[in-house]
C-alpha cells in the first residue's frame, strides 16, 4: 500500500514503512517493486509534476525517466500478446501481455517460478533497462518499443534513448560460475537468452533461480556485486561485445 505525502510516497508492507522521494523513485530500477502494476503506474505519472521543478537535481537517470513520463500517453499503448519459447534442455513457454499499465510476463512452462508465475514491469524500467524476464527475439523487443514509442506526445521533450537493441549471441559452457560454501552453491549462468542467478543446497536442490536481461546487465541494474565479481562482468561484456557492435540502435 502506498500514500502520497508532501514530496513523495509512503509505502507500507506487512507493517514495515519505508519513505520514498519523488526523486529517488524517479532514479531508481523498479521503483516501489512489490505493489500491483497499476499502483506502480500511476504513483509514477502522479509525481510527474512534484519533480518536474527539482529537474536539475536530477541524475542523467532521472531525468531520462522523468522525459519518459512526460512523453507518454498511456491510454494509447495498444493492448498486444506475444507468445514464444526459451531452450535449456527443456523448451520452456512465455507469454507476454502489453497493457496500458505495464508489461505482464507469463512463465507458463514455470522456469522460473520460484516466487511467482506471473512478473510486472513498468513501461520506464523496459524502455530505459530493457526486458525484465526473457525475450529472446528481436523482434519481439522491437515491436514492443514500436508500441510504447507510438504512445508518445508529438508535442513533448525529445524521446529518451532506449535500452540497446542486438540479436543475442549464442553462449558456450565457459560462461558459467558457482561459489560453494556450508552446503550452499550460489550459481551465474549465461544462456542464449540472458543470465540465469540462482542458488541450490544440500537439502531442498534449487532454491531459487532469477533471471537478468542482458540489457540490464549493461546498466548495472539489481547486481549482486557479490556474485557479480569483476572477472564475471568481464567475460560476460566481452561475450556482449562483437553482438552490440553488430547491433542497431
Amino acid at each position: 500500500m502506498i500514500q502520497f505525502t508532501e514530496n513523495g510516497v509512503l509505502q507500507t508492507r506487512n507493517k514495515y514503512e519505508e519513505s520514498w522521494t519523488a526523486k529517488t523513485l524517479f532514479e531508481k530500477f523498479e521503483p516501489l517493486k512489490f505493489e500491483p502494476l497499476a499502483t506502480r503506474h500511476n504513483a509514477m505519472i502522479a509525481l510527474v509534476p512534484v519533480v518536474e521543478p527539482i529537474r536539475g537535481e536530477l541524475t542523467e537517470t532521472g531525468q531520462r525517466c522523468l522525459d519518459f513520463w512526460k512523453l507518454l500517453q498511456p491510454e494509447k499503448v495498444p493492448s498486444m500478446k506475444f507468445k514464444y519459447t526459451t531452450k535449456v534442455v527443456d523448451t520452456y513457454e512465455w507469454e507476454l501481455k502489453l497493457t496500458p499499465k505495464g508489461l505482464v510476463y507469463k512463465d507458463k512452462s514455470n522456469d522460473y517460478s520460484t516466487y511467482s508465475d506471473a512478473y510486472a514491469q513498468l513501461f520506464s524500467d523496459f524502455w530505459l533497462y530493457g526486458p525484465r524476464m526473457p525475450i529472446p527475439d528481436l523482434s519481439v523487443r522491437e515491436e514492443v518499443l514500436a508500441a510504447i514509442r507510438g504512445a508518445f506526445r508529438q508535442d513533448g521533450p525529445v524521446a529518451p534513448p532506449h535500452f540497446p537493441l542486438f540479436e543475442y549471441p549464442p553462449t558456450h559452457s565457459k560462461l558459467s560460475w558457482n561459489t560453494n560454501g556450508g552446503g550452499v552453491e550460489d550459481f551465474i549462468i549465461v544462456r542464449n537468452y540472458g543470465i540465469e542467478v540462482g542458488q541450490t543446497n544440500w537439502h531442498d536442490g534449487l532454491v531459487f533461480l532469477d533471471f537478468i536481461s542482458f540489457e540490464q546487465f549493461l546498466t548495472g541494474q539489481g547486481l549482486n556485486e557479490l556474485k557479480f565479481k569483476p572477472k564475471v562482468k568481464l567475460a560476460i561484456k566481452e561475450h556482449l561485445g562483437q553482438a552490440l557492435k553488430s547491433g542497431g540502435n
